[in-house]
């Protein structure tokens, strides 16, 4: 799989954040997470043979549970079984991978579900080929020691922590305070990837909540430091 063309990472970041800065319609397809690849085609292999094919996956974050069918299919063997030879690359964030997927400098990434929707807008090639789940596995985790915060309609407002802006973190944030009632302007979304960086900005007041998946999640809750306020774990 190759990129159909080339498109600068800068000028695609500044259409996306148009995109999500303003009132713009909430994707409720962002329930699963894929893999997403470039339109276009490998070279055939010579027939009377079988040939391996070498492949670049960028993944928005190899440390995440969300994303762990990438790391399962490269060692229980499924991608060699089918004579691939992929070179899985971590990246902090799915929207990160997809851009260098359009970019051309992988051959597939795995990220939200939305992501194919927002770049065929932008009239970028992008097919969805794999779907991970059904539900995003991701949940707004609020810091604990914040008493005034005990549901969505809460955070008006507020600084609110998300992947990436553009990211399914950032669709996923702006969607339930959208069911809250809450207009998604008025809250500040701020970039804070997930892990460390995630736990910090919790931590160091940076945010008073964000969207997030395991293993952040539980480091978070079992450490006492944060709580589930809005659980999109499950369907």
């Amino acid at each position: 799989m190759a990129a159909a063309g080339r498109h600068g990472d800068k000028d695609l970041k500044e259409e996306r954040r148009m995109r999500f800065g303003g009132g713009n319609r909430i994707y409720a397809g962002i329930a699963a997470l894929v893999v997403l690849a470039a339109c276009g085609s490998s070279p055939a292999p010579s027939t009377g043979s079988v040939q391996t094919v070498s492949l670049k996956i960028m993944v928005g974050g190899l440390n995440k549970q969300i994303y762990l069918p990438n790391m399962l299919a490269q060692r229980l063997g499924y991608f060699k079984d089918q004579h691939l030879d992929v070179t899985l690359i971590d990246e902090g964030s799915g929207q990160a991978s997809e851009e260098e997927v359009v970019a051309g400098n992988v051959d597939a990434g795995s990220g939200a579900y939305v992501h194919p929707m927002v770049l065929n807008t932008l009239g970028k090639k992008i097919e969805t080929i794999c779907q991970f789940g059904i539900a995003p596995g991701e949940a707004e985790v609020v810091d604990a020691s914040l008493t005034n915060i005990s549901s969505a309609k809460d955070l008006a407002g507020k600084n609110l922590g998300v992947t990436d802006i553009g990211s399914g973190t950032h669709v996923l944030t702006q969607a339930i305070l959208g069911s809250a009632g809450v207009d998604p302007t008025g809250a500040h979304y701020v970039a804070v990837g997930a892990g460390d960086t995630f736990i910090a900005a919790i931590q160091q007041k940076k945010i008073v909540a964000g969207m997030t998946t395991f293993p952040t999640i539980s480091r978070l809750v079992n450490s006492g430091k944060g709580k589930i306020l809005v659980s999109l774990l499950s369907p």
